[in-house]
């Protein structure tokens, strides 16, 4: 992933090569004739640049801050409990045991990102935006996603458990 630097300045370059070309004439643009050739094609074609480069910062800087591992809770808290939900850089995930093995889902849909809901009755979880159903072990049952729930990386340190931003399998 492109650091945020970059990014900022990929857009810079690109604002400054679109708004503020070197004229033939004069060693320097002079900014004041920018008004003269404003038009709104270019005005909408600035806008568009300028948006997109603000966005890809926003995101490129809130995964600036997320957190490399955290610890999520006790392993005998988890024992006690058939699951335990907690959120992890600002996304809720899902801790249990399946077949005695410890797995931590994302609860984010594979389909269009929506975060799913843990049925207890159905042992399911239900995607609530287009009904996409997945097992308890996070396999699709039925719907649109494309692929089963991801899992995180994680380790068991002195009885903690720790959750690891990194995909299992990647």
């Amino acid at each position: 992933m492109p650091s945020a630097f970059m990014i900022i300045l990929n857009a810079l370059t690109l604002l400054t090569i679109t708004l503020l070309p070197i004229s033939p004439n004069k060693a320097v643009y002079s900014p004041s004739k920018l008004c003269d050739r404003m038009n709104r094609k270019s005005f909408l074609k600035n806008s568009l640049i300028i948006g997109t480069g603000v966005a890809a910062v926003g995101t490129e800087a809130c995964s600036l801050f997320d957190e490399k591992e955290m610890k999520v809770c006790m392993e005998t808290e988890l024992k006690e409990n058939e699951y335990l939900m907690k959120t992890f850089n600002r996304k809720d995930i899902f801790l249990t045991y399946i077949d005695g093995q410890l797995t931590i889902f994302s609860l984010i849909c594979r389909h269009k990102r929506c975060t799913v809901k843990y049925n207890t009755t159905k042992s399911q979880f239900i995607c609530p935006c287009h009904d996409g159903i997945y097992d308890r072990s996070g396999k699709v049952v039925s719907g649109p996603p494309p692929g089963p729930l991801r899992k995180f990386k994680h380790e068991i340190r002195n009885g903690e458990i720790w959750v690891i931003n990194e995909w299992v399998g990647s």
